[in-house]
């Protein structure tokens, strides 16, 4: 990896060039569809909203996220970055109905108030093992 390589994400991010942007945005689905793993394909499906039960669309509808939608996106996010086993583990051994009712009060505290750090706050509750701020962000939740 070059130098030019490793800073261009920081440089980007720095950018508020609109082709550059649209140039990167342009090749992530390339990037996605030369992917060796069959799951990473199905889930950035699911995440980003393609697909008749995308997660943005369920989100939604149910206004919180159940245990198994969490593990598949905590599965996503580690096929994503670093492999961190012990996460999924974390997530998987989660209360159902704890996810359900920490997602949905955190839900409620961002419509209510459109504060997202307080959201995040609730969602990255020590009650809620493996579940922080970077498991809570992406495009689409």
């Amino acid at each position: 990896m070059t130098a030019t390589s490793t800073q261009m994400p920081s440089a980007l991010f720095r950018s508020n060039d609109v082709k550059k942007w649209m140039q990167v945005l342009s090749n992530a689905s390339k990037a996605v569809e030369s992917s060796e793993h069959e799951d990473f394909i199905q889930l950035d499906e699911w995440v980003f909203g393609k697909g008749p039960k995308n997660l943005p669309a369920l989100l939604q509808k149910q206004q919180h996220i159940n245990k198994k939608q969490l593990s598949q996106l905590m599965k996503y996010k580690l096929l994503r970055g670093k492999w961190r086993p012990r996460l999924q583990s974390f997530v998987d051994n989660l209360d159902n109905n704890l996810v359900v009712e920490t997602s949905a009060e955190a839900f409620e505290q961002w419509q209510d108030s459109e504060n997202l750090a307080l959201a995040l706050k609730t969602l990255s509750k020590k009650e809620m093992k493996g579940v922080g701020p970077v498991s809570c962000l992406g495009r689409s939740v």
